[in-house]
């Protein structure tokens, strides 16, 4: 309707965009401490690989670490690791 996008979609995308900030240190405060990194060299992945924290309650498994490591997983690693956030505001616009 209208064009505009969902709230779910709009969170997800400001999700997105906070980690990758927090993961680059863009942000002015030191947050990266709240991410867990997968630093296994099994994966061919990126180095900036996301571990789910395992919580037991639910109001934890909903924090921003933990629900948003599956979306993060899953996006290119050439934006990953993009030195800019314009190739992520790029990829977002193309997958719409």
């Amino acid at each position: 309707m209208y064009g505009l996008d969902t709230i779910a979609n709009r969170r997800s995308r400001g999700d997105e965009i906070f980690t990758f900030k927090v993961l680059h240190n863009i942000i002015g405060t030191n947050l990266a401490y709240m991410y867990h990194l997968n630093i296994s060299d099994r994966l061919r992945r990126y180095e900036l690989n996301l571990i789910k924290e395992r919580t037991s309650s639910r109001s934890r498994s909903n924090f921003l670490v933990n629900h948003v490591v599956n979306q993060w997983n899953s996006l290119p690693g050439t934006i990953v690791n993009s030195p800019s956030i314009n190739c992520l505001n790029r990829f977002d616009a193309f997958n719409l």
